[in-house]
């Protein structure tokens, strides 16, 4: 049985809605509940793949702007390189995201699209797009502490595309804000689980070996 958010919009044939590519990015921006209705029903596949990569283009030029990094990517040959590694690595932690998300927003009473939810994460991504200028414009300010304010956009778009990812799942899957949090949330979770415990393997095999070696 799928949610009544599903029933909805992904029941009805791609044509009822009339919002173009940009009106929905638009949407993303000032009506992400709009931009989520919009996607579920149209599902922008190209739209998804063109904000991913665009975002990812964005992000490394930023390097190529901001004083501190000027120079780490002069050679054109390496930017191109970082650019496509980056795009891979983004698609698939995007497609490993969007199935943690599903996995954790649904039940058998709320059922959804893993490959709408990707889309949605994708477009999430958007915030991205803005590094590139908020780099230019940093570079042109005569003040000291530029690094200062780059670190602080930076994590004001990670923050803002968490915010829409929430906004997202929790809209799509019509569930509560918290549980849409936690779904969001739970690849974190999981990754510092992985970490913590490679880490405890490898103390306890140290610890082993220090031991054999002193005893």
């Amino acid at each position: 049985m799928q949610s009544e958010f599903s029933m909805q919009y992904e029941d009805r044939a791609p044509a009822v809605r009339s919002e173009s590519g940009l009106a929905i990015l638009y949407d993303q921006l000032s009506a992400p509940k709009s931009a989520v209705e919009a996607i579920a029903e149209k599902r922008p596949f190209g739209l998804a793949i063109f904000v991913l990569i665009l975002s990812v283009i964005s992000k490394v030029a930023a390097g190529l702007i901001v004083p501190s990094n000027a120079g780490v990517f002069s050679d054109i040959s390496l930017f191109i390189l970082l650019c496509f590694a980056q795009i891979v690595i983004t698609a698939v932690f995007t497609i490993l995201a969007a199935s943690v998300y599903h996995f954790a927003a649904t039940n058998e009473y709320k059922l959804g699209d893993v490959r709408v939810l990707f889309i949605l994460i994708s477009v999430c991504l958007l915030p991205d797009v803005f590094s590139a200028p908020i780099a230019l414009i940093l570079n042109w300010l005569p003040w000291a502490n530029t690094e200062s304010l780059w670190f602080v956009s930076l994590v004001t778009l990670w923050i803002w595309g968490v915010v829409l990812q929430i906004i997202a799942v929790k809209n799509y899957y019509s569930i509560s804000a918290g549980r849409s949090l936690f779904a969001v949330i739970l690849p974190f979770i999981l990754l510092s689980a992985l970490g913590m415990g490679g880490f405890l393997l490898v103390f306890t095999y140290l610890m082993s070996s220090i031991k054999a070696l002193v005893g």
